[in-house]
């Protein structure tokens, strides 16, 4: 908690380290709820990556950086690979079954 630099980014936007702890006391972004159960959390350097499960239609490789696809149409770029962000789904959500990993490119909800 020392580095000062830290931020969380969420549905596209970037958090202070400190907005981050309000957004989770509170339970809520953007004046969306936050369903934590539908959460996927990610770290990366001294940025927290927030990605809402529900909304996510794919996720698509791009070597080392995967690009996260939501229903609502925003995008962004997270600095996780794709076999990392598979492997995290299923240890922080196991009971999460809509997602499908579709050769080396891509991971989608098969809920869209």
């Amino acid at each position: 908690m020392g580095n000062a630099r830290a931020s969380v980014r969420g549905m596209g936007n970037r958090y202070s380290f400190h907005a981050f702890f309000l957004l989770i006391v509170l339970g809520k972004q953007d004046n969306i709820i936050i369903n934590m159960t539908t959460n996927l959390y990610l770290g990366a350097h001294d940025e927290f990556y927030l990605i809402n499960l529900d909304m996510v239609m794919y996720i698509q490789a791009d070597d080392h950086y995967s690009h996260v696809y939501y229903a609502t149409g925003i995008t962004f770029m997270v600095s996780y690979g794709l076999s990392k962000i598979e492997n995290l789904i299923s240890e922080q959500h196991p009971r999460q079954s809509n997602f499908l990993r579709l050769g080396r490119k891509y991971i989608v909800n098969t809920t869209y």
